[in-house]
């Protein structure tokens, strides 16, 4: 009695968690959605669950009526079909998921940042089990009850499972696992229910043996609360000692196995011991049991033998007299059950019939209610259509739209709006005939044209239509919204046609199942073939590659991600592409085909190509001009000489390189001065014209005039002199007269020089940067690639998936830097254009918030906050994505170590504003007026890696679109950026 009075106080406990849970996320009390700040919190509709379920168990003890437990078999039947259409979702990769119905915009809040609050696989199980253990825990059958009590079981362990997790800091429960976690809360009233079923019936089943009096009983009311209690608490402290540091490994298991031995053999004395004191008592008490039948025996002979002699004189008396006295008792108590009997059955007929008045009263009301406030006009009409009845939301249409007041007894058509007469009058005839008719209903009403569904229900008596019932829907709203779905989908296909990525996905077989427009024109303009669903994809493929395309499909069904450059067309003008070949999966992992994508880079490639030829044009200039010009490294070796320089001093370039120039070719005189000036150039200094006297091979002097500039690498540090002479030998004493002529020239050469030096910089700034930035991403893929080489034995096959994410996650960043790198030649070139398309804002801005919050590694939060007034706005999503993207990436990067940066969105008139800000290293004052040159990059940015084409890119974007840009920064105390972007009502009203 005491577990079952136990259970039902359980039961109530649960139900009052779920309703403090659901009053959480009413009024957004985070203490009370997780108790424990950074876990995860209970799912709204895991709290109805609860609610339901606790109600259930409340009414469903067997005292309780009939229609008492049909209410609460309605109430976890519900839970039942929630926890049923939850595990569709997620085996099934359902969209609409159920736990997102209640309290939707919070839950998308607490996804957003990082905090997980969706129903779990294992909770639903859950729920599922305990549906099963209702319907079973009381039934009269055994093992039915024995099943209830293993599913109870089940769920304890599950929820142990979850608490253990939580008390242990398992770090796998920190989301990695899909559909592991479970709130605190949660867990706990789970591990309530369970206790709730165990108690609520503990005389039958497995629970018998722990509430029965036998000594085995006993000892397991002690032993199992021991053995679950024990090891947590051993299992606690071995891991404080760990995370403490205190006790290695070893000693900690050496310890653990020494306290289990211990706390075994103590539990075992005392069992023994208790086991023993019993059998003691039980032999004392049969010993002095035995003893007392002994004497009880010898007492019983010696009064049977006087009861004998008493018996046989009290039996005559008792005969006689019994004979008479039961007459009379028969007598009356016939005479009181007839009374009692007419009473009772007129007690029963007036009760009887105040139960069924009062039911039909009740049915009565119920009706009514329902009938004057269904949202469906509802209209009776007899047989000769005239009005029988209707219901409140009909007169109150009726009125407001037709200005008719219907009254009952009108003829039918006389309460229709005019326009429909001619319709309602054909529809009424059918139904009088026996058909139904559902029709769509198109009403000019004052507030507005208006959709309703009008059902026409004949209504059949005694085999014939005695009625008709009319039934209005308005449904305004959801043909709006099937409108809106369906420009949806347009949108969403315009810009899949659009993108010029050309995608197309293959079968096991490698047929093709569906492309793009993209690739439907790459294919036919480059192969001269238009490509058909169902076709082998190897029909599109050159013969001669078709061995090397199926190896790769081969690597691909593996797993592996492969990437690949080609030229599509092999002519004077070859086009490019980037091709990557990806496996695709059914949602049980097993193989469902192929998906191929594949992206120009002909402009990329022209590039290397230029840059090449540069480098090769400036080797050639320098060797083939008609001026001397020699180089020297750092330490005076010379190391460059050209033509002109050997035919001006007589040394060969074999003869001068890798001599010391000074000490060689200066005359001594002049030594320590060319040093000096060697020294302010490695410093940086340019020095022009000056004359320096230089002795040829033959011993001729001759006189020089010089420039020196600085020579840099490829990481932009001076590695030696570059020189530009002139031989004024000759023409020294005209000097006064060709003076202007040769500062001209030098200007010439200056200029020159100034342009491969530009070229040189850019080159060297291109360079370092993708040598810097590419080098983090190939060395992780080099590391991810030589550990599933090596190891790829003895890791499991979600290792080798996460290390191939990695490998992924690092080859779409050096994608990212290249298209960094492509977007700002494409817009210093004029060829990006502006492309308006109707964006809606909110979901717009949150779905940009969420990408870039994990591509980040979930690393900061991004607090989105939007007031604008218009919900729709025409721009170009594309470059709007750019500018944000690039700003929140640039928020997170340098702003380490905090946990958020803000986006916030406002529209004043025609303009829309975005503020991206963040508090982290700032921007120096001095970096200010070069902070949208490309390559550039702050002085203060230190080991945070970037390329200097971010802001760039941003910058001219905001150009494109008309707009603004605005930078407040404050060093160490965060940066916010501004942009004002013009908006028009419509893509037709831009200037491009």
């Amino acid at each position: 009695m005491k577990l079952e009075k136990w259970s039902r106080l359980i039961v109530v406990v649960i139900g009052v968690i779920s309703v403090l849970v659901l009053a959480g996320w009413e009024l957004d009390a985070e203490w009370l959605k997780r108790p424990v700040t950074g876990t995860a919190g209970m799912n709204p509709l895991t709290a109805l669950c609860f609610a339901l379920t606790s109600l259930a168990l409340w009414l469903r003890t067997p005292e309780r009526s009939p229609r008492v437990r049909r209410t609460a078999a309605i109430a976890i039947g519900i839970v039942g079909i929630l926890c049923a259409y939850r595990l569709a979702g997620i085996f099934m990769d359902l969209h609409a998921e159920i736990d997102e119905v209640l309290y939707r915009k919070k839950l998308a809040l607490d996804m957003a940042a990082q905090r997980f609050s969706r129903m779990s696989l294992n909770a639903t199980i859950n729920f599922m089990l305990a549906g099963s253990a209702f319907f079973l825990v009381y039934s009269r059958r055994y093992h039915r009850i024995v099943i209830a009590q293993l599913s109870a079981a089940v769920i304890a362990l599950l929820a142990l499972f979850a608490l253990l997790g939580y008390l242990y800091r398992v770090p796998e429960f920190d989301h990695s696992i899909p559909y592991l976690p479970m709130a605190v809360h949660t867990a706990g009233c789970f591990l309530l229910l369970a206790c709730a079923l165990l108690f609520a019936n503990p005389r039958r089943g497995l629970m018998r043996q722990l509430t029965s009096r036998y000594a085995g009983s006993l000892i397991a009311k002690v032993l199992i609360p021991l053995l679950v209690l024990l090891p947590i608490a051993i299992g606690y402290i071995r891991l404080r000692w760990h995370w403490h540091g205190t006790v290695s490994v070893e000693l900690g298991v050496a310890l653990i196995v020494i306290s289990f031995m211990l706390i075994f053999i103590l539990l075992i004395l005392y069992n023994t011991n208790s086991l023993n004191r019993r059998d003691a008592r039980q032999k004392a008490d049969a010993w002095r049991l035995q003893f007392y039948n002994e004497q009880l025996q010898a007492a019983n002979f010696e009064s049977a033998a006087t009861n004998e002699e008493l018996s046989a004189t009290m039996e005559e008396l008792a005969t006689t007299n019994e004979e008479l006295v039961t007459s009379n008792e028969n007598l009356s108590i016939l005479n009181d059950k007839l009374e009692r009997a007419k009473e009772t059955i007129r007690q029963q007929a007036e009760e009887i019939i105040r139960q069924k008045d009062d039911q039909l009263s009740e049915y009565r009301k119920n009706l009514d209610i329902i009938f004057t406030n269904t949202q469906e006009g509802i209209l009776l009409l007899n047989a000769a259509g005239e009005v029988v009845l209707f219901n409140k939301t009909f007169d109150t249409f009726i009125r407001d739209n037709a200005g008719i007041i219907p009254k009952a007894g009108m003829p039918f058509l006389e309460v229709v709006m005019r326009a429909r007469r001619e319709v309602a009058h054909a529809l009424f005839a059918n139904a009088v005939a026996g058909e139904t008719s559902q029709v769509e209903a198109h009403i000019d009403a004052p507030s507005g044209p208006l959709v309703h569904l009008l059902r026409y229900e004949p209504v059949w008596q005694f085999g014939r239509v005695t009625h008709v019932i009319i039934i209005s829907s308005d449904i305004t709203d959801k043909k709006a919204q099937e409108s809106r779905i369906q420009q949806s989908e347009a949108n969403l296909k315009a810009i899949f046609d659009n993108t010029p990525d050309a995608f197309v996905l293959l079968d096991q077989h490698l047929r093709v199942i569906a492309f793009n427009e993209a690739y439907s024109r790459n294919a036919l303009n480059l192969n001269g073939k238009r490509i058909e669903i169902g076709e082998d994809i190897r029909a599109y493929v050159r013969n001669e590659r078709i061995s090397i395309f199926e190896k790769m499909i081969a690597e691909a069904r593996r797993g592996e991600t492969i990437q690949y450059e080609a030229p599509l067309r092999e002519d004077a003008n070859p086009v490019w592409f980037r091709i990557v070949i990806t496996r695709v999966n059914n949602t049980d992992g097993g193989l469902r085909g192929y998906c191929l994508s594949a992206r120009e880079i002909t402009q990329q490639k022209e590039y290397e190509n230029n840059l090449t030829t540069i480098a090769k044009e400036l080797s050639g200039l320098i060797d083939n001009s008609n001026v001397p010009i020699f180089g020297l490294d750092r330490d005076g070796y010379v190391n460059e000489w050209n033509q002109v320089t050997s035919q001006v001093t007589q040394y060969s370039k074999q003869e001068a390189m890798g001599h010391p120039w000074v000490t060689d070719f200066i005359e001594p005189p002049y030594r320590e001065s060319v040093r000096e000036v060697l020294k302010r150039v490695i410093a940086g200094d340019a020095i022009n014209n000056f004359e320096l006297p230089i002795q040829t091979r033959t011993g001729e002097r001759i006189m020089l005039l010089l420039a020196a500039s600085p020579r840099y690498d490829a990481e932009n540090r001076i590695k030696g002199v570059i020189m530009v002479a002139q031989n004024i030998t000759e023409l020294i004493d005209y000097r006064k007269g060709l003076e202007r002529m040769v500062q001209e020239r030098t200007r010439e050469l200056n200029e020159a020089l100034q342009k491969e030096k530009e070229l040189v910089d850019l080159k060297s700034k291109f360079v370092s940067m993708a040598s810097h930035e590419f080098r983090t991403p190939l060395s992780t893929i080099s590391l991810a690639t030589g550990f599933i080489r090596r190891y790829k034995e003895r890791i499991s096959g979600e290792e080798i998936d996460r290390k191939l994410d990695n490998i992924v996650r690092q080859i779409e960043h050096m994608n990212y830097l290249l298209e960094d790198v492509l977007t700002v030649g494409k817009t210093e070139a004029g060829k990006v254009n502006v492309n308006v398309q109707v964006v809606e804002v909110t979901p717009y801005f949150e779905v940009l918030a969420r990408e870039v919050y994990l591509s980040s590694d979930k690393t900061h939060r991004i607090r989105l906050t939007i007031h604008c007034d218009r919900t729709v706005m025409a721009t170009d999503p594309r470059m709007l994505r750019i500018i944000v993207v690039n700003l929140l990436t640039n928020a997170i990067k340098f702003s380490p170590g905090q946990p958020s940066v803000d986006l916030r969105v406002t529209d004043t008139n025609r303009t829309l504003r975005v503020e991206v800000s963040d508090t982290g290293i700032g921007i120096p004052d001095a970096d200010r007026e070069n902070l949208f040159n490309s390559f550039h990059r702050g002085s203060n940015t230190g080991a945070i890696q970037g390329t200097g084409l971010g802001l760039s890119i941003v910058r001219k974007t905001v150009d494109l679109l008309g707009g603004s840009i605005h930078v407040e920064s404050a060093v160490n105390q965060g940066t916010t950026f501004i942009i004002a972007i013009p908006l028009h009502e419509s893509k037709d009203d831009i200037g491009h």
